[in-house]
């Protein structure tokens, strides 16, 4: 294929860059601006890199097809980590007659030449992407061949129990089929495990958006700041204080989550506080999960009430602030009480925001909405041949040739589908 050419490291200072080339003729392309060639594949030399508007001491490492990333002829090459140095390092190698890298390219055309299925492809970039360890680890597992180890088992299977249908189909009187309902109704439970961490996949890729919210000066900077680890957001005993939101990024237990921290909700006639509320109503709407914290040492009040009416959000968790201090009789039931100044019931908080948000065991793959689709249309299928199997065994067949069809889809890919411009557009360039 045509020769590509990207840069493989996030742009930038740093201490080295890594461009990437592969495809046709690239070693011959590089070598006319190294010193000396490249005697063998697969070992590391110490080049001078020269061309007409830079010059720069390199590593080269040179990859020859099939045993490369993307089973082509493929170079790499490592400069200094001046980013003007690797943009014009860049610029000489397409001027010589690479074509630069489309998103994923690299990927996809390892995916053509049979490197890796679509599945491991899809897991290596949740792998880059990949925002807790127990995210890192369930990509790990599915770019290691899990999961299409899985479809390859449940494929052999279905093909077993076709070939039982169509002998049926052909010979009535000499095949039994007694045996293929419960080997359907394995099948479909096999399917069903497979799906019932979906939800919990999505959340680990993207992390969970949890926004804290309440009256001003109940303590939502404070408890932001408790959780994070760190001073992320002003704390004043002045009520308006925090007048925009403030996002931070990170791991509470083992959930990934968007922390977001938002303007006290009540009336108000400053136009600029008015505006930091609309804000945190519209992130409390778009939240997995509200945490709505209130004054425990002024306990719950009719205020607090009218705020939470403001709150239109599916899942919602009551804390009670400043617990450390002497509580009001009036008490929200079922508030968790926490102190974000002492940590006091943190714990307990963090607990309760996995039963809330439903977060049981982490998954065992990041399975994307393709993915799901895909398992979910293969167990309606097979749930449909258990329907047809007694009286229409023909009809049963199609059903499983149906549930083949979407498995292989999952690993295989659809050739008629842009892969490249759908599934490898949400990849780095350089990967």
């Amino acid at each position: 294929m045509d020769p590509i050419v990207a840069l493989a490291t996030p742009w930038g200072v740093g201490a080295l860059h890594v461009l990437r080339a592969s495809g046709d003729s690239v070693k011959e392309l590089v070598e006319r601006f190294l010193d000396k060639p490249l005697l063998e594949p697969r070992r590391a030399y110490l080049r001078q890199f020269v061309a007409q508007n830079v010059q720069d001491q390199v590593v080269a490492v040179y990859y020859r097809g099939p045993h490369s990333y993307t089973g082509e002829d493929v170079v790499e090459l490592t400069c200094h980590g001046n980013p003007l140095i690797a943009e014009l390092i860049l610029a000489a190698l397409v001027d010589s007659g690479m074509r630069p890298a489309e998103p994923g390219e690299f990927t996809f055309r390892a995916l053509v030449n049979g490197k890796m299925d679509l599945a491991q492809a899809e897991a290596l970039n949740d792998l880059i992407q990949a925002k807790s360890l127990e995210a890192v680890q369930a990509a790990a597992r599915e770019l290691a061949g899990g999961l299409s180890s899985e479809i390859a088992d449940m494929r052999n299977r279905l093909l077993r129990v076709l070939s039982y249908l169509q002998a049926s189909v052909d010979f009535p009187d000499d095949v039994e089929l007694s045996n293929v309902e419960p080997q359907l109704a394995q099948l479909s439970k096999v399917l069903e495990n497979l799906l019932s961490n979906a939800r919990n996949s999505d959340l680990y890729r993207r992390g969970m958006n949890i926004v804290i919210a309440g009256r001003p000066n109940v303590g939502k900077s404070s408890l932001m700041n408790a959780l994070v680890g760190m001073e992320r957001a002003i704390v004043s005993h002045i009520p308006g204080t925090t007048r925009d939101y403030l996002e931070h990024y990170t791991v509470l237990g083992n959930m990934p989550v968007n922390l977001v921290d938002t303007a006290g909700l009540r009336v108000t006639s400053d136009p600029l506080e008015g505006r930091g509320i609309d804000l945190a109503l519209k992130k409390i709407a778009e939240a997995d999960l509200v945490v709505f914290l209130y004054d425990a040492h002024q306990g719950w009040t009719d205020e607090d009430e009218a705020t939470l009416d403001l709150v239109k959000a599916s899942k919602v968790l009551i804390a009670a602030n400043k617990a450390d201090l002497q509580e009001a009789d009036t008490q929200r039931e079922g508030a968790v009480f926490i102190s974000a100044l002492s940590g006091q019931g943190l714990d307990q908080l963090l607990h309760k925001m996995q039963q809330v948000l439903g977060v049981g065991e982490p998954p065992r793959y990041l399975l994307n909405q393709r993915q799901t689709g895909l398992l979910n249309a293969a167990l309606n299928d097979i749930k449909d041949a258990l329907l047809h199997l007694k009286s229409y065994p023909e009809v049963a067949a199609d059903d499983i040739y149906s549930a083949l069809r979407n498995l292989n889809l999952i690993t295989e890919g659809d050739i008629t589908q842009d892969l490249l411009g759908t599934i490898f557009s949400e990849f780095c360039i350089g990967k």
